[in-house]
């Protein structure tokens, strides 16, 4: 969001496509190191330390810039833009960190929450988009007022995250909804639910080889030490609950020990349940291979407008980000395996945006085509990725698989960012 001014202190190096390429590998890599080795940090640590280093970074940024470019009407020294790619990567690591996590925290949850969660990554890209355009329009429109309203930014942003570390650590643990969906799990698990929940429309019961007949606990996805919002731990054997589900908590004692005895079978590590949900993997992969083929790199470097000027870019990414905000936040069916299939299709039938944006760009077409394929490019992105996410969601058939599927769904997510921006590099070339 801050491209107007990157663009204007380090021209010619196409900061955003730069950014988002030395950004991506980290954050892939430590969500990987997650799914391997998931006992590593509990989500309440990778959480705090996700947002505690964000804080720290975003007041790095502006920071940079004040000690190394100190002639406002020069280009910034490659000393600063190498401190600025670095603080980039360790954004990277962050997210790697705790993205998994967070979503692993939803895990535990009925798969309303996942969607809420998918939601807030909405919010928070509308949220920033304001952000920038309210202080961008706040200050001059020159090369020194540009810098101000940066500093400005950022230091907002490192104030949002400061209070989302707050409200993590000391508000979301005292929260009535975890300790009602705590209890809920508690008396299912008491009662016998862990090996006889009641089977949900789209879970892996009916189909995929059977994977929650034949795993009730993922003993090696399992999160040590951790709960939603630092609550106290639960069993990985716990069954997910939904709102409608009440049969699991009224099983006989023996029913408990055949389920019992269900869980003590060898657990599937995460290629079992990869395999159980490739589609969907494949799915949100694909999405954001096309979306980030095209956002933020082409809207910041290759569009232009005479009468818009600079505006021009930051009015599209705003476009884009109100857009996902809707498709995230819009009412979803739940799929069945079937369904899977009719995903994974509208998922691939996305990648016509490329021709549509490159043929857009080069015929120079009016700013209201550009943004109608905008628009259209964030709603589809933000309803095809909630219905991934909380159809991964429903196919577990307790907290450990829920957590491993959707750790695997964010790695498949990082993934298509990652191959989404190396085919970006292909529109400069």
């Amino acid at each position: 969001m801050a491209a107007d001014y990157w663009a204007a202190v380090y021209p010619g190096r196409h900061v955003d496509r730069t950014f988002t390429v030395c950004y991506l590998p980290t954050c892939l890599l430590l969500i990987g190191v997650f799914i391997r080795f998931p006992k590593l940090l509990s989500h309440r640590a990778r959480i705090l330390t996700g947002f505690g280093g964000f804080f720290t970074l975003m007041l790095a940024v502006p920071m940079i810039d004040i000690v190394f470019v100190t002639d406002a009407s020069t280009d910034g020294p490659p000393g600063a833009y190498s401190l600025l790619l670095l603080t980039v990567l360790l954004v990277g690591v962050l997210d790697g960190v705790s993205q998994g996590a967070i979503f692993g925290d939803a895990a535990a949850l009925p798969s309303e929450y996942t969607h809420a969660v998918v939601g807030g990554t909405a919010s928070s890209g509308a949220l920033i988009s304001l952000l920038r355009i309210a202080t961008k329009a706040s200050l001059p429109a020159t090369r020194e007022g540009l810098r101000k309203s940066i500093a400005l930014y950022f230091g907002l942003s490192a104030a949002l995250s400061l209070a989302c570390f707050g409200v993590y650590s000391a508000v979301l643990p005292r929260l009535g909804v975890v300790a009602h969906w705590r209890r809920r799990r508690t008396s299912a698990a008491a009662g016998g639910g862990s090996g006889h929940s009641t089977p949900r429309r789209g879970s892996l019961d009916g189909g995929s080889g059977g994977f929650a007949r034949r795993v009730s606990s993922l003993s090696d996805g399992a999160q040590g030490g951790r709960g939603v919002g630092g609550a106290p731990p639960l069993s990985d054997e716990e069954p997910l609950i939904h709102e409608n589900h009440e049969a699991g908590a009224h099983e006989s004692a023996t029913e408990h020990q055949q389920g019992h005895g269900k869980r003590s079978a060898a657990a599937p590590g995460w290629r079992e349940c990869l395999m159980s949900v490739w589609r969907l993997a494949l799915a949100i992969a694909l999405i954001y291979v096309v979306t980030i083929a095209i956002f933020p790199g082409v809207l910041a470097e290759d569009s232009h407008n005479a009468t818009l000027g600079d505006w021009y870019p930051l009015i599209l990414m705003t476009l884009f980000n109100f857009s996902d905000l809707a498709g995230k936040n819009a009412p979803l069916p739940k799929l069945t395996q079937r369904g899977h299939r009719t995903l994974l299709g509208w998922s691939t039938a996305r990648a016509l945006f490329l021709p549509l944006f490159l043929l857009a760009m080069r015929l120079g077409a009016p700013a209201a085509v550009i943004g109608a394929l905008t628009v259209t490019l964030g709603v589809s992105n933000g309803y095809l990725t909630a219905l991934v996410m909380t159809s991964a969601h429903d196919a577990a058939p307790n907290v450990a698989a829920a957590d491993m599927l959707e750790n695997l769904m964010v790695f498949s997510l990082v993934l298509g960012l990652l191959l989404g921006a190396l085919l970006g590099w292909c529109w400069v070339l």
